[in-house]
């Protein structure tokens, strides 16, 4: 029965992550794409197991696949790794205030380092990320601009979903 309870709340978030790709619109301008709130489900997942967090990590590389150039979805592909974190930290330590902010703290530092790292690999040269000379800056100021906007979203999405899943936590809706 829990197999089955994880298949489908994997799922259903999956199918709440392409629903926020399809309908909200992004801010760009590519490879920094941010979609606001399109974390939150898989953040969510994270409260439940691993297994729910990287099953909703699968569907929203297959939505932003359909949508976007490919560094996008592989930047979200990326997020399984910040959302096995968060869900072992949240197994390990619970969800209370110290606990939660140490989980917020792992999952942006591995999110935000991840996709600049993608970003990097990907598109732009690696002056960007690590400037060599004074030639470099303006690359790197476009690659911090993008890293504060990503921690920012980050933060935001987690709020939401730390906020959700206690809501369906104390309504028995997940354990």
């Amino acid at each position: 029965m829990k197999t089955t309870k994880n298949v489908v709340l994997a799922a259903m978030f999956a199918a709440l992550s392409m629903i926020i790709v399809l309908i909200i619109p992004s801010i760009t301008p590519s490879p920094f794409t941010v979609t606001l709130g399109s974390h939150v489900p898989t953040m969510i997942g994270m409260f439940i197991n691993p297994f729910v967090a990287v099953g909703t990590v699968i569907g929203s590389v297959i939505i932003f696949a359909t949508k976007y150039p490919l560094v996008v979805p592989v930047r979200s592909a990326t997020h399984a790794v910040f959302a096995l974190a968060g869900s072992y930290i949240i197994k390990k330590r619970g969800t209370g205030k110290l606990a939660l902010a140490l989980t917020w703290f792992v999952t942006l530092i591995l999110h935000v380092s991840l996709e600049i790292i993608v970003i990097a690999l990907m598109v732009a040269d690696i002056r960007f990320v690590l400037p060599v000379s004074k030639a470099d800056l303006p690359g790197f100021s476009a690659f911090l601009a993008g890293a504060v906007a990503f921690a920012v979203h980050h933060t935001i999405d987690f709020i939401l979903a730390a906020t959700i899943a206690r809501g369906l936590k104390k309504t028995k809706l997940i354990d």
